[in-house]
C-alpha cells in the first residue's frame, strides 16, 4: 500500500481562474459589510427609526 502522493497528474490553476472559482475578494468583503450594517441596525432599532423620522437620538 502506497502512502506517498504523486503530483504528476495535476496541474496548477492560474490565479485568475482561482478568483473566478472562488468569487474573488470584493464580493466577500461587500457581503461582510452588509451583514455588519444589518446587525448594527437591528441592535439599535429604536434609534434607527428615530433617525428616519427626524427625531433626536435616544440614549
Amino acid at each position: 500500500m502506497k502512502t506517498e502522493l504523486s503530483t504528476a497528474d495535476f496541474r496548477e490553476i492560474p490565479v485568475t481562474e482561482q478568483q473566478k472559482l472562488n468569487g474573488g475578494f470584493l464580493p466577500a468583503l461587500l457581503v461582510g459589510i452588509g451583514i455588519a450594517a444589518v446587525a448594527e441596525i437591528i441592535s439599535d432599532w429604536d434609534n434607527f427609526k428615530n433617525g428616519l423620522t427626524g427625531k433626536p437620538e435616544e440614549k
